[in-house]
């Protein structure tokens, strides 16, 4: 087999695999005859598919782990070429720009949210990825953000156009008040500090009636409806459809990535991977620390205030259990399994991680229970096969240089 073409044995190991697993997991019997349904043909299918990327990733990582000079160098300069980066984006975004038009209403909605989340993993990859803080209760600014909107839109009014800059300042102010800790802390202790902070936004919002609306949330049923009314577009009306505010959710991504781009090119960005890599070494170069510890809190903040600020109108509702602990660790989770410190990376961990879940138990329910058993899976093997992440630069150790014996 070793002599067959690569993407002949390919077929033949995921036909195999699939004809060997396939009576065991997806023929039902009932004790008089065994079927096929249709369901056992979506396992069929997942089948093959898996066969095929499994054994095609692990040839190709073959081919790629120690490859001849010039395939190596021929790959690179490939993918690397403007004009493949050019192109992926333009596939990616003409995809975005159609999916309303071509997908259900339930697919939308599910869009919108992976948009949300993907602004999330953004603002967070600044702090996490760049500035090499660990941070735990990043759904605190998410939070800010949401009631921020609420509160302004319920009591005084404020339509959401005005109530997202708002928000978003409030979220900065947030951030730059939590980094104020961090000036002195730093690993395990700022991120005490930080789950610390989420766990008390968290129950403020749950005790706190008179502002919050207490376990309940905002609104209740006399007020109801009056989010979506603030989110009234001049020209169009109220904004009700998914595909209302699956626009507005992209715009933002698109901007985060646009502006936090700018950032890691710019002599902030550089500042911040120097801080990380060594904050003394960092110091003693010039950079302030202080101010840009400071800096990268409340810009990774203001990020979440705006996610906020959506994902409430859209719901025409919030409540503290969209913001507790559990929601922090998921984003951290994006970002690490996408790669710290990568753009791209901290999209597809969000799909991975939010989008992938939810179509995992829309149409294979079956597959529910072990959803967090394959989560699991799936980061141990990234930490075991790919710790710096999906598209994480790795970073090779450098060579011991050696020593010479003084005598």
């Amino acid at each position: 087999m070793r002599n067959l073409p690569p993407w002949l044995r390919i077929v033949i190991v995921a036909v195999g695999l699939t004809a060997v697993a396939f009576p065991i997991v997806s023929i039902e019997g009932d004790g008089t005859g065994a079927t096929i349904t249709s369901r056992s043909l979506w396992f069929g299918l997942v089948l093959l598919i898996a066969g095929f990327f499994f054994f095609g990733i692990k040839l190709l990582w073959g081919v790629v782990r120690e490859p001849s000079r010039e395939l190596r160098e021929q790959c690179v300069t490939f993918l690397g070429s403007p004009r493949v980066a050019i192109a992926l984006v333009s596939l990616i975004m003409a995809t975005a720009l159609v999916f309303p038009f071509v997908g259900s209403r339930q697919m939308v909605n599910l869009g919108f949210e992976t948009l949300i989340y993907m602004t999330l993993a953004l603002g967070l990859n600044v702090i996490v990825g760049y500035a090499g803080l660990l941070v735990l209760g990043y759904a605190a600014f998410w939070a800010i953000g949401a009631y921020t909107f609420a509160i302004l839109a319920l009591r005084l009014d404020v339509s959401m156009w005005l109530a997202l800059p708002i928000s978003g300042l409030a979220a900065m102010l947030a951030g730059f008040l939590l980094g104020l800790p961090s000036l002195r802390l730093r690993g395990d202790y700022l991120a005490i500090v930080t789950l610390g902070f989420g766990e008390v936004v968290y129950y403020f919002l749950k005790t706190e009636v008179q502002i919050t609306g207490g376990e309940m949330g905002l609104p209740n049923k006399d007020i109801s409806g009056s989010l979506q009314a603030a989110s009234r577009l001049p020209g169009f009306g109220i904004l009700v459809e998914p595909m209302h505010y699956y626009w507005p959710a992209l715009a933002l991504v698109i901007l985060a990535v646009v502006v936090i781009r700018g950032v890691e090119r710019s002599r902030i960005g550089r500042a911040l991977v120097a801080m990380r890599e060594d904050e003394i070494a960092a110091r003693c170069m010039g950079i302030n620390t202080t101010l840009l510890k400071l800096s990268a809190f409340a810009f990774s903040a203001m990020w979440a205030g705006f996610a906020g600020v959506l994902w409430t109108a859209k719901l025409d509702y919030t409540n503290p259990m969209y913001y507790y602990f559990m929601q922090s660790v998921m984003i951290l989770a994006m970002v690490v399994l996408g790669g710290m410190g990568s753009i791209p990376g901290a999209m597809v961990g969000a799909v991975l991680l939010y989008a992938g879940p939810a179509l995992l138990r829309q149409y294979l329910p079956e597959f529910q229970s072990y959803r967090l058993l394959i989560f699991g899976a799936l980061m141990v093997l990234m930490m075991i096969y790919r710790p710096q992440g999906l598209f994480g630069a790795s970073r090779g150790k450098q060579p011991a240089e050696a020593v010479e014996d003084p005598a």
